[in-house]
């Protein structure tokens, strides 16, 4: 699959499996500094034979921002100091 074409496949996923991208980001980057073998993620990256993680990630929160953005602001505006510690 070209870039463009993966881009398009996640704007459009579902808000689940979306949600699940965005688990295994946050596992990565922030929390142990790897990636399960059998997350989402790498199964993802597997079956469109993409490995460009970072460029993944950049396309992945972007669609996030896109589909949740409001309810973070929500969430954010509702009781921020949940948030922030």
């Amino acid at each position: 699959m070209e870039r463009k074409e993966i881009k398009h496949y996640i704007d459009h996923m579902d808000a689940n499996g979306l949600v699940n991208l965005c688990k295994d980001i946050n596992e990565w980057k922030y929390k142990s500094g790897k990636l399960n073998p059998d997350c989402t993620l790498n199964h993802l990256a597997e079956n469109i034979q993409y490995w460009e993680l970072r460029d993944l990630e950049s396309m992945i929160l972007d669609a996030a921002y896109e589909k949740f953005g409001d309810i973070v602001l929500l969430l954010i505006k509702s009781d921020a100091s949940r948030f922030l510690k």
